[in-house]
């Protein structure tokens, strides 16, 4: 694809995507405002830091930046910043870059797959297991039942297969 036509799809999907957002609520429209941002300059981050997947797992770990509470607060516009699963995006974007290693540092970018070097593997799995712990410790005190922690179980299971 030429850079105009790369240029006239990012545009036509962006406007697409923001003709969406317009029958959210206002708070949805103004995250997406902020999301917008934060995706456009995560390739910047990759010039000026090895940690750019924490960047891009802080906002696009979720739906929005920060999950709504409850449904009752919508309206209120409360948010929650807490994001347990943000590293389980870590996790994810770290075994996505370990692609593009080598390219990647003949260009001059920076990753997690490059500062993590043969560690890679054991740092995405302590993302995973850190990751795991943190759900089981979110379904134990919202008093979750067998099914989600079956689901915990799968999880962990193919966490463990994308290691071998």
């Amino acid at each position: 694809m030429r850079p105009r036509e790369s240029l006239a799809l990012f545009v036509v999907l962006t406007l697409s995507a923001f003709m969406l957002v317009l029958f959210m609520n206002w708070l949805t429209i103004l995250l997406s405002f902020v999301g917008a941002a934060l995706t456009a300059s995560y390739p910047f981050m990759k010039r000026w830091t090895y940690l750019p997947q924490f960047y891009l797992a802080r906002h696009s770990a979720g739906a929005c930046p920060w999950r709504l509470r409850h449904r009752r607060q919508c309206a209120g516009g409360r948010l929650d910043p807490v994001r347990r699963d943000a590293l389980l995006a870590v996790a994810y974007d770290t075994a996505y870059a370990m692609v593009d290693r080598d390219d990647d540092v003949r260009v001059g970018v920076k990753s997690t797959a490059i500062l993590f070097g043969r560690a890679d593997r054991l740092m995405i799995a302590l993302f995973h297991a850190l990751t795991l712990a943190l759900l089981a410790w979110v379904g134990a005190r919202a008093g979750l039942g067998l099914t989600y922690y079956m689901g915990l179980l799968l999880a962990a299971g193919l966490a463990g297969w994308q290691q071998c």
